[in-house]
């Protein structure tokens, strides 16, 4: 939520920019919040729908099924096999024992609010000098829809 009569707003992340990014949490250990980048981004799923994911629906097959919470609309999410990859690789130095557990929760073990994912987010801009204005959980759909504008 943001304040009353307040203007929000975010930017998309150049592509190859993301790839990098993802990488680089990769690279500091930051597993989780690379997984979450890469999956808004390569899904284009909202974040209510992100944070409700399971290791085992990224894991058990190249395709899940969900239904999106805003809209009540059913998708079928691919999984780029390279992608899929990386998941396995973030599922393994995570040390996950449980399948069904959520994918995006904290140290507390709860799911992340997104209001805590996008103070994250803006830590994440400093600390890799991204060149973005406004960076928040809805950057990463963003992304993923300018990507698809391009390649058609």
């Amino acid at each position: 939520m943001s304040l009353k009569n307040s203007y929000v707003t975010s930017d998309y992340v150049e592509w190859d920019t993301m790839l990098a990014l993802i990488h680089k949490l990769y690279r500091n250990q930051e597993y989780r919040m690379s997984l979450l980048i890469g999956c808004g981004s390569f899904f284009g799923l909202r974040i209510s729908d992100l944070l409700t994911l399971t290791w085992s629906m990224l894991l058990d097959s190249d395709s899940f099924i969900i239904i999106e919470k805003k809209t009540k609309k059913r998708r079928e999410i691919k999984v780029n096999y390279g992608f899929q990859k990386h998941i396995l690789d973030c599922y393994k130095k995570l040390n996950i024992k449980d399948k069904n557990e959520k994918c995006f929760i904290s140290r507390k073990r709860t799911v992340y609010s997104v209001q805590r994912i996008n103070n994250l987010f803006k830590e994440i801009k400093v600390k890799y000098n991204l060149k973005v204005e406004h960076f928040s959980t809805h950057s990463m759909r963003k992304t993923f829809g300018r990507k698809i504008v391009e390649a058609s």
